[in-house]
């Protein structure tokens, strides 16, 4: 099941937060209640709700999303939520413009690429480690040098990993 959000997320414009959309989503077997987050009883159910958010709004939309998952968790749910929260956030990093909100995207991005590569999945955490390393510049390597370097090697070890771990063995 896809998460839809914490119910405080839905989109503005169209009502979808609205707690009474919410329950007949509900009702209808579209969506299921689980505390405050409502998830998707299937994939393609979750397709076509996305394809009804037209294009030009969807990078601001997942960075609303990622923004309120982010704001909405706990230090002990972030852990939890760690990949949703960086996902959503990334598929909006285009509308980031605060260096300060880089920096903290691009953290997560480092905290997720950790856990995808402490569970031997390199070519994710490679992935996360360039989206954060994507957020930074040049001036960075002095305001944010930690930052920077651990996305760089990461980076770089995980493509080794992801390439050594796929090639056969003699």
């Amino acid at each position: 099941m896809s998460p839809i959000a914490h119910s405080r997320l839905g989109s503005r414009r169209n009502g979808a937060s609205d707690p009474r959309r919410l329950r007949e989503a509900v009702r209808a077997g579209l969506v299921l209640r689980q505390e405050n987050d409502y998830r998707f009883l299937h994939d393609r159910i979750q397709q076509a709700a996305y394809s009804l958010i037209r294009e030009e709004h969807r990078a601001e939309t997942h960075l609303r999303i990622g923004r309120a998952l982010l704001a909405s968790a706990m230090a002990d749910q972030l852990a939890e939520r760690l990949f949703d929260v960086a996902n959503q956030l990334n598929r909006g990093a285009a509308l980031l413009i605060d260096r300060d909100e880089k920096s903290q995207v691009a953290t997560i991005n480092l905290r997720a690429g950790r856990k995808a590569k402490a569970s031997a999945a390199y070519e994710s955490g490679l992935a996360y480690f360039s989206a954060g390393m994507a957020l930074l510049d040049e001036r960075d390597w002095g305001g944010q040098y930690g930052l920077t370097s651990a996305c760089g090697s990461n980076a770089r070890s995980a493509s080794f990993l992801s390439v050594t771990s796929t090639e056969p063995s003699n």
